[in-house]
């Protein structure tokens, strides 16, 4: 038995048949994922003594989320 992995011949003509009808689909996700990973924000974990009041007053728009683990 013989295995063959690098993509090659028939397997490569069937993944250039697959992206050529997807095109659309899968440019579709593309720019989904680049939109997310482009316009998302990194969390920053303020506590009220270490600058909770110099973000709020610091003339930025500021996002308040609270929560409770109750």
């Amino acid at each position: 038995m013989q295995f063959n992995c690098t993509p090659t011949g028939e397997l490569m003509d069937k993944l250039v048949v697959f992206a050529r009808g997807n095109a659309v689909l899968l440019g579709f996700f593309l720019v989904i994922a680049v939109a997310y990973f482009a316009l998302r924000q990194d969390q920053t974990a303020l506590q009220p003594g270490e600058g909770l009041e110099a973000a709020l007053s610091s003339g930025q728009p500021t996002v308040l989320e609270f929560y409770s683990n109750a």
